[in-house]
């Protein structure tokens, strides 16, 4: 052992005598290994990953699906918006010549209510302690290690679980759920940290903030045939509003992009500061269509964004705006149409941002539509549904502002986020104008 790793063991080893360290988490333990007679058997050197998901959904829903089952994804398209370059990247989950990617398999733990992140501050200088206060607060450790680690190879890479830690009389040992194994294994840590390549992944029942900001964006397009209208939907919690017109469409042969991350209305990434360190940000996709605009939901969303971090804030904000206008741009639409629903928003509150507002006041007052041009203002105005035009732009920095900036003929539909029923009855509406 050299001078060097001496001393880090020692001081690993100090940190958990000085604070009397022992922990383990009751993880179960699955093997990826396979009966000769089974129908995956020709994948089981392939699948530590989909073994090890298996394991923490097992251990936070109680019950997990079958090895076979989330085999079935391997020919899933993974997409998303590189906040690198502004490109969306488009893989399939399980690429021949490289495995699994990395991404792709999270997004399967993802589909089961799982939240993740690379953990990129652990090094083989502190990672007994990040590993230990990651498992007191109920965080998974997927640890990267040399395959066959236990035997000192260094054929390859693997992935292991770390589901315990254990302080002895003069060494530390690490409680470890290896999926090529039948059961779970101790190996001291001086041997681990020759087979750990730094590499670990985090995994929790829990979305704090850095799970959030990890998760990659990007726009499905769900195409029935080409015709002359698209919807868009910005808000992924509005989840009545996506549900009902995506059943509408696949009945009408329209086409409707979707926005996805975090299951919830606003957008989040990461930045960093000049020390490196990560700061994480989140931001109204309907509110960045004006560059103002964009700025002021920055600042309004995050008050510890310190100023010098704003033009880098800034430059992210405007490759999610200029992702979302491309997909836009990609489509030869007649009109396109935002389905949004919401809970405090209604009619009577434009009556004196414009004098073109028409009320139905049978209608609940919180389903409307907002229009681009007065041609269209009058139809639905005859139709006896309440129906908002400004014949000037708010320049708020949103979606509709935008395109009727544009001279692009669009429409807001607006109605309560439980209203189903009125909103089916203004898409069809809508359909038939």
């Amino acid at each position: 052992m050299k001078r060097e790793e001496k001393l880090d063991f020692l001081l690993n080893w100090l940190y958990c005598f000085y604070m009397n360290k022992y922990i383990e988490l009751d993880i179960p333990h699955f093997s990826q290994l396979q009966e000769e007679d089974s129908s995956i058997s020709e994948w089981e050197r392939k699948i530590c990953w989909l073994t090890c998901i298996k394991m923490c959904i097992e251990y936070f829903k109680w019950s997990s699906p079958n090895i076979d089952e989330l085999l079935w994804y391997k020919d899933d398209i993974f997409k998303c918006l590189s906040m690198i370059d502004g490109e969306e990247k488009s893989y399939t989950y399980y690429i021949p010549w490289t495995w699994w990617l990395h991404y792709a398999l999270i997004a399967i733990a993802k589909k089961y209510w799982l939240h993740w992140v690379f953990e990129r501050w652990i090094t083989k200088e502190n990672y007994i302690e990040q590993f230990y206060e990651h498992l007191e607060a109920n965080k998974w450790l997927l640890a990267s290690v040399s395959l066959d680690f236990e035997n000192k190879s260094q054929n390859g890479w693997h992935l292991v679980i770390i589901k315990g830690i254990k302080q002895k009389v003069n060494w530390i040992v690490l409680v470890i759920n290896d999926p090529i194994k039948k059961e779970d294994i101790e190996l001291d840590s001086f041997d681990f940290e020759n087979s750990f390549s730094g590499s670990a992944v985090l995994i929790s029942d829990r979305n704090e903030e850095k799970f959030q900001a990890n998760y990659p964006i990007y726009i499905n397009t769900e195409k029935y045939e080409w015709d002359n209208t698209c919807y868009l939907h910005i808000h992924e919690d509005e989840e009545l509003a996506y549900s009902e017109t995506k059943d509408f469409i696949e009945i009408n042969w329209w086409v409707v992009l979707s926005i996805h991350q975090n299951r919830e209305r606003f957008l989040r990434f990461q930045i960093e500061d000049e020390s490196w360190e990560k700061i994480y940000l989140r931001l109204d996709p309907n509110r960045i269509f004006d560059d103002e605009k964009l700025k002021k939901t920055l600042i309004e969303r995050n008050f510890h964004l310190r100023k010098e971090l704003l033009s880098q804030a800034f430059e992210k904000g405007l490759l999610i705006r200029n992702y979302i206008l491309g997909k836009l741009n990609s489509i030869n639409w007649d009109k396109i149409v935002w389905i949004h629903t919401n809970k405090y928003l209604n009619v009577f509150d434009f009556i004196w941002r414009t004098r073109h507002i028409f009320i139905n006041p049978k209608m609940p007052k919180n389903a409307f539509i907002i229009v681009s041009n007065l041609a269209d203002y009058e139809n639905i105005k005859t139709k006896n549904i309440s129906v908002v035009f400004f014949e000037e732009w708010e320049n708020d920095g949103s979606i509709w502002d935008y395109l009727q900036r544009e001279g692009k003929r669009y429409f807001t539909i607006e109605t309560w986020e439980n209203d189903w029923k009125n909103f089916k009855n203004l898409l069809e509406l809508i359909n038939k104008i």
